[in-house]
């Protein structure tokens, strides 16, 4: 009897909670909307998991996520060497002034691995700082993302 009452009380639900405040986005505008509004670590969660990188192992080539509300307008290691601004190192092979929110740049990182070993760092339009690491620290050449800390 309860089997049944529970049953049917979901039959009757159902229809409220297919109709729920959530609605998933149906145009690319909905779904910028719906991602741009995602926390930083569910979008970093969600976009590392949606993106398949091994194609990237030993090509010199880094992805580069955004999870913030704002550009990343620097992306520098060690101190001095920048992958993404308006200094990058290899910004004549493509490297970007800056990432946009909640976006995935692809790098040139000819010639990292003998840099870049103690900190990459990240900066916003705010200036805020968001400290990042290779997927596998210090070896840019198996390396195939890098990804940011929220700013503490």
């Amino acid at each position: 009897m309860k089997t049944t009452i529970f049953l049917a009380a979901m039959l009757i639900a159902s229809p409220a909670l297919a109709e729920s405040p959530m609605a998933w986005p149906k145009t690319p505008k909905e779904a910028r909307t719906y991602v741009d509004s995602m926390p930083a670590e569910a979008w970093t969660r969600i976009a590392a998991a949606s993106v398949s990188l091994g194609f990237f192992v030993g090509k010199p080539v880094v992805a580069i996520f955004n999870p913030f509300d704002e550009p990343l307008v620097t992306v520098i290691c060690d101190s001095k060497w920048a992958l993404v601004g308006t200094n990058a190192y290899n910004k004549e092979k493509g490297a970007p002034a800056q990432i946009p929110p909640h976006r995935i740049a692809f790098i040139p990182t000819d010639s990292f691995d003998g840099y870049c070993k103690t900190s990459i760092v990240g900066l916003t339009e705010d200036g805020e700082r968001h400290d990042g690491a290779l997927n596998i620290p210090g070896d840019f050449t198996n390396s195939t993302a890098i990804f940011f800390a929220p700013a503490k």
